[in-house]
């Protein structure tokens, strides 16, 4: 009797630890397929967004260097992608200030898909336009909404340091001493300003914005703002007031074309050295009272 249940039990046992050993395997490796799978959509979103964004919103999505298909340097008409304040949570603070009810996934596969005419933002769902040959596919479009997603995992963290807000100040004099040649780095390269606004050295090489060679003789610009108050508000709220002359007849709003990230995304050091650069002084300031 014995006998017979150890040769009922053994086998069952046997039977059973191979099950086990094929599941937890087979999780894995389906777990690393799908890893896979993910990594090359991704990819062919990398390659999409290169083809039909880039030109736009900037390598890397952003939108401080942007070229045409030949290769020319342009200024980037659109806004950045690659930044916590459109990527980090749902609803990301820029998609909460639209008062958008939806996911961030959602809302860049959507603004992709129907577009935003009023904006400049072009059509790319295939239902939506005449070109077929211009259009996306609905896989297609998901791949680039995948490949920006990813930014937020592989270019910053999205906790709490990368959307705390910079507590500015009112005045533009509580700003600290700035290096010139850090702001020239700043102006050029991490924040893209030349872009925009081209070098303040060379007259008529800006692109999209007022020519940044100006920044520092814009005193009245606004009514009662001297120049130091109207570059800091302009960077901190640039659709409070949108000036009337760019290179290619009046600037575009409201809103501004300049983006409103910026006080997310920069520090007030970076600021001090930006405008230090720019001959823009803080402390030659109105003494009026900025809302960021």
């Amino acid at each position: 009797m014995l006998k017979k249940i150890i040769l009922t039990v053994v086998p069952l046992i046997v039977v059973m630890g191979l099950i086990g050993y094929v599941f937890f395997n087979e999780s894995d490796r389906m777990e690393t397929f799908q890893e896979k799978q993910e990594a090359e959509f991704i990819e062919q979103g990398a390659l999409v967004y290169a083809d039909k964004c880039a030109t736009c919103h900037g390598t890397m999505g952003k939108a401080n260097l942007c070229y045409t298909t030949d290769g020319q340097q342009i200024g980037c008409s659109g806004r950045p992608l690659n930044t916590p304040d459109l990527l980090c949570g749902d609803p990301s603070p820029r998609l909460a200030a639209v008062e958008w009810k939806s996911t961030t996934e959602e809302y860049i596969r959507g603004i992709t898909t129907i577009g935003r005419s009023e904006k400049g933002m072009p059509a790319y769902g295939k239902e939506f336009i005449y070109e077929e040959e211009r259009g996306l596919s609905k896989q297609q479009i998901d791949d680039v909404t995948d490949y920006i997603l990813n930014y937020a995992s592989r270019d910053f963290a999205c906790d709490p340091p990368a959307l705390s807000i910079v507590p500015w100040s009112q005045q533009v004099s509580d700003l600290p001493a700035g290096d010139p040649i850090s702001g020239e780095q700043h102006f050029h390269v991490t924040y893209g300003c030349s872009a925009c606004h081209g070098d303040p050295n060379f007259e008529g090489s800006s692109a999209v914005g007022p020519w940044s060679g100006n920044f520092k003789h814009l005193d009245n610009r606004k009514a009662d703002y001297l120049a130091a108050d109207y570059v800091y508000e302009s960077i901190l709220n640039p659709s409070e007031y949108i000036s009337p002359d760019c290179p290619a007849g009046p600037c575009a709003g409201p809103p501004s074309a300049m983006p409103p990230s910026f006080s997310v995304r920069m520090s007030q050091q970076d600021l001090a050295d930006i405008m230090a650069f720019l001959g823009v002084d803080p402390q030659q300031s109105s003494g009026i009272e900025i809302q960021d």
